[in-house]
């Protein structure tokens, strides 16, 4: 599961066209704190003004520090996540229902659609 999750999440996903708005907020947050602000746009010293609460632009931020502060690495990020996310959901079902089917059920759902 964990396998079809990664190509399904990582593969092309540097080549996808779509540059969403919520990929541009995490990336200008992230670019900020790097810089050592707390900042979206002109708007400065608030981590809830936009809804944004701050892990994921914290994680966001030191992955740049480690890879440079690219699109590609915030989709690196975010697809690695949800391949993270597969395997949770795997072991938690896992153990919830006590069979291994019913957590492998739940990660091939997650996997194929994870919305």
């Amino acid at each position: 599961m964990l396998s079809l999750a990664a190509i399904l999440r990582l593969a092309h996903s540097t080549d996808n066209p779509g540059w969403y708005t919520d990929e541009l907020t995490h990336l200008d947050i992230a670019r900020h704190l790097l810089a050592g602000r707390v900042q979206y746009l002109a708007v400065g010293q608030s981590w809830l003004l936009f809804g944004r609460l701050p892990l994921f632009e914290l994680l966001l931020a030191g992955a740049f520090r480690l890879a440079g502060p690219e699109i590609a690495t915030q989709r690196a990020l975010t697809g690695l996540l949800g391949v993270a996310a597969v395997g949770l959901v795997y072991l938690i079902m896992r153990r919830a229902s006590g069979k291994a089917a019913i957590g492998g059920l739940a990660a091939l759902l997650l996997a194929i659609y994870p919305r």
